[in-house]
């Protein structure tokens, strides 16, 4: 588990998204993942609108939700 910049424990990867690629917490930020394929922040700008339509996945997301604690 990483640790969020608010001090809240994260998990240090993501399962692998539609895209291929997987979601590792950045530290750097404390905040954010980012793709270890493409290196881009999920959710960002820098992330491609390919990846982002591939990715948009309502099953994928309700499950990316729950790892990281949330309520569905």
């Amino acid at each position: 588990m990483a640790i969020a910049f608010d001090g809240t424990r994260v998990p240090n990867k993501l399962e692998r998204m539609p895209c291929g690629g997987i979601p590792e917490f950045d530290d750097g930020s404390g905040c954010s993942y980012r793709c270890d394929f493409c290196g881009a922040t999920i959710g960002s700008i820098s992330q491609s609108k390919r990846c982002i339509d591939i990715n948009n996945d309502e099953e994928y997301r309700k499950r990316e939700w729950k790892m990281l604690g949330g309520k569905s």
